[in-house]
């Protein structure tokens, strides 16, 4: 759990702000314009009206309070809120489709039962999403 919400997700998301460790991205067709992310980041806290409590807590403003975001909220945010809230924000479909992708393999992950067929696919989806990730 730790590994893909406390260290994928937030690191993705620094990669899609254009602020990941030292690397200049600002200009990179992955980059989320700031302006994007301040509606992206409203949306998120709006929403949150509309999900039930037993669901998830509070999520905060993926903008602004990502700092305030547990393993938790980031993978709620991500699985269930992310596809609808980054749909259309980046520059090419690519992305999207990419980040959907990561989204299938988490979803698949937090089944409560799996097949070796399953399996068999989940491994082959990672190994894609990698090498995607990589080029």
């Amino acid at each position: 759990m730790h590994l893909i919400f406390k260290n994928i997700i937030p690191m993705l998301i620094c990669l899609w702000k254009g602020n990941f460790r030292d690397v200049n991205s600002s200009e990179q067709p992955y980059v989320i314009s700031a302006d994007n992310w301040h509606t992206i980041g409203l949306r998120t806290t709006q929403s949150n009206r509309y999900i039930p409590s037993s669901f998830s807590r509070l999520i905060p403003n993926i903008d602004i309070d990502q700092n305030l975001f547990t393993a938790e909220a980031y993978g709620f945010w991500f699985v269930h809120m992310a596809p609808t809230l980054l749909d259309g924000y980046f520059t090419m479909e690519k992305y999207y489709k990419h980040t959907m992708l990561l989204v299938k393999i988490i979803e698949k992950c937090l089944q409560f039962e799996i097949t070796h067929e399953e399996i068999n696919i989940l491994e082959y989806n990672i190994e894609l999403w990698v090498r995607k990730f990589e080029k």
